[in-house]
C-alpha cells in the first residue's frame, strides 16, 4: 500500500498514463481521416541501370537465325563478352552505352570477289566493339522500356574468309549486314532487355505494403494495427541528370487504423502509371488520431484499479475512472475512490502544443465525498504541490513526445527496403494541435512535414 500523497502518487500517475498513452499508443482514426498528399523525389544512378543489366545480360544479347541480308540468311548470335558501361547524356532521357561482343555468323555466304561469283557455307566468330544509344520510357503497366539505336561499331579481330587459294576481307560484307539490319538489333536488345526492366515488381510490393495493416505499437498485449491507404500514384517523366535519372511521385493518401482487431486489406489494386506535369511539393502528412475513451478507460482502471492507498486511517481503492470533456474544452478525468473513505475527485486541464512541447495548462480540481475526503485534494493543490503535479505530467509526456520524434528522424537517416531502395530524409515539423476530449474519443491532428528522397539500388 502507498500513501495517497507521495509525489508518485496513483493521482498523478493516472492522469500521466492517460496522456502519455494519448500521444505514444497511436491508433489512426477510422471515420475522420485526413487526405494527405506526400511528393516524394525518387532517384535512379546511372551505374544502377549499369549493375544489374550485367547482372540479368549474362551471355547473349541477340540471336536470329533468319538473319536477313543480300548476302544471304545467317544465323546470327551476338554474345556479351565484356562488361556493358553506360553513361548518361544529360539529354532527357537517354544513355550511351559501351561494350564489345562477339559476333557469331553462320549460312551460306552469297556474293562475288574480284569478279568470282562466291557460294560456301561460313562459320565465323569476330569479336565487335560496339557504341549505342537508348532513350527510356516508362509505360503506363510501369514497364520500364527502352529504344536502343546501334550508332557505331568497331571491329577488334580482322573478319577474313579463307578460301584455300585466297583469303576473302569480310569487313565490308559484316558492315553491310549489320547496316541493313541494325534498327531489328536495337529492337532486340531491347526486347533482351525488357523482361529486365520492369518496375512493376518493386512498385507493386511497395504498393501492396501500403494496402495491408501493419502492427506499429502494443497496448497491454492488444496490437495496434495501422495503415496507410494510398489512393492512387503519379510520376513525373524520368529525366537524366548527371548520371542520376531522377523523377518524383505524388501519392494521396488516408490513414485508418484499430487496436485488437485487425484490418482488412484494402484489395484496391495497384494504379497505372499516370505522368505529372510538373513536381509536387514534398507535402505533409496529416493525421487525424483518436484513442476510444471506454478503451482508455477500462485500460487505466485494469492497471491501477487494484491497488489499495492508505492516507491516515483511511483506506481506498480507485473502483471507477472516467474521462470526460469538460467545460471550456478542458479535459477531465474523475477518479471514484471507494473503501473506508468515499468520493470523487475531478482533475481537469487542457494540453496545448507551445513551441512543439506541450503544456497543461487550466489545472485545476474539485472533489465530491464524505467529510474528509476534500482534504486529500486541498493538500495536493498546495503551493508548490501544484507546480510538480504539472511538471511531473509534462515532462514523461514530452520525453515520449522526443523518443518518437527521434526514432523517426533516425530511420530517416538512413532506412534500408532491400532489394529495391534506400530513403533517406529529415524532419522538419511534427506538431499536436487541435486537442479535444468528446463524448467517446481522445482526438488530436498528427502534422508531420520534412524533406526526403528515395534512392533505388535495383529493380
Amino acid at each position: 500500500m502507498f500513501p495517497l500523497f507521495n509525489t508518485k502518487n496513483i493521482l498523478i500517475n493516472i492522469l500521466i498514463n492517460i496522456l502519455i498513452l494519448f500521444f505514444s499508443q497511436i491508433i489512426l482514426a477510422q471515420n475522420n481521416e485526413k487526405l494527405s498528399e506526400i511528393g516524394v523525389p525518387v532517384r535512379l544512378a546511372v551505374i544502377t541501370i549499369e549493375k544489374e543489366m550485367n547482372k540479368k545480360l549474362k551471355d547473349t544479347v541477340f540471336r536470329d537465325d533468319k538473319f536477313k541480308s543480300e548476302y544471304g540468311i545467317f544465323d546470327v548470335t551476338a554474345r556479351k563478352i565484356a562488361p556493358i558501361k553506360i553513361k548518361g547524356n544529360d539529354k532527357g532521357n537517354k544513355i550511351n552505352i559501351e561494350s564489345t561482343f562477339r559476333l557469331i555468323i553462320k549460312g551460306n555466304l552469297e556474293t562475288n570477289f574480284i569478279g568470282i561469283p562466291i557460294s560456301m557455307p561460313i562459320d565465323q566468330q569476330i569479336a565487335m566493339k560496339v557504341w549505342l544509344s537508348s532513350t527510356f520510357s516508362l509505360e503506363k503497366n510501369w514497364q520500364l522500356t527502352t529504344q536502343t539505336t546501334l550508332e557505331k561499331h568497331e571491329w577488334l579481330e580482322e573478319p577474313i574468309l579463307d578460301l584455300g587459294i585466297m583469303k576473302l576481307p569480310l569487313a565490308k560484307i559484316a558492315d553491310g549486314m549489320i547496316e541493313q539490319n541494325k534498327d531489328m538489333f536495337g529492337k532486340q536488345l531491347d526486347d533482351q532487355m525488357k523482361p529486365h526492366l520492369s518496375w512493376k515488381k518493386p512498385i507493386s510490393q511497395a504498393w501492396e505494403t501500403l494496402q495491408s495493416p501493419l502492427p506499429i505499437s502494443e497496448w497491454e498485449k492488444d496490437t495496434i494495427w495501422a495503415s496507410m491507404h494510398a489512393q492512387n500514384i503519379a510520376m513525373t517523366a524520368l529525366i537524366c541528370e548527371k548520371d542520376t535519372f531522377s523523377t518524383w511521385v505524388k501519392i494521396p493518401l488516408k490513414a485508418t487504423g484499430t487496436i485488437k482487431q485487425k484490418l482488412k486489406n484494402n484489395d484496391k489494386p495497384l494504379p497505372d502509371f499516370t505522368l505529372l506535369a510538373q513536381k509536387p511539393d514534398f507535402g505533409a502528412l496529416k493525421i487525424k488520431i483518436f484513442i476510444d475513451k471506454t478503451l482508455a478507460e477500462e485500460k487505466m482502471l485494469k492497471i491501477f484499479g487494484n491497488e489499495e492507498f492508505e492516507f491516515k486511517k483511511y483506506k481506498s481503492k480507485v473502483e471507477k475512472i472516467m474521462i470526460y470533456p469538460a467545460k471550456n474544452n478542458l479535459w477531465g478525468v474523475a477518479l471514484t475512490m471507494k473503501g473506508s473513505i468515499n468520493g470523487i475527485l475531478y482533475l481537469e486541464a487542457m494540453p496545448v502544443n507551445k513551441k512543439g512541447k506541450i503544456e497543461i495548462q487550466k489545472l485545476t480540481y474539485r472533489i465530491e465525498g464524505e467529510s474528509d475526503f476534500p482534504k486529500f485534494a486541498e493538500w495536493l493543490f498546495k503551493g508548490r504541490i501544484k507546480k510538480q503535479m504539472k511538471k511531473a505530467i509534462e515532462e514523461p509526456l514530452n520525453l515520449q513526445i522526443d523518443n518518437m520524434k527521434k526514432e523517426i528522424e533516425k530511420n530517416l537517416k538512413n532506412y534500408m527496403v532491400p532489394p529495391y531502395a534506400k530513403i533517406q530524409g529529415k524532419l522538419k515539423q511534427f506538431d499536436w494541435n487541435n486537442f479535444l476530449l468528446t463524448d467517446k474519443n481522445i482526438e488530436a491532428d498528427l502534422n508531420v512535414t520534412g524533406e526526403w528522397n528515395v534512392e533505388m539500388i535495383g529493380f
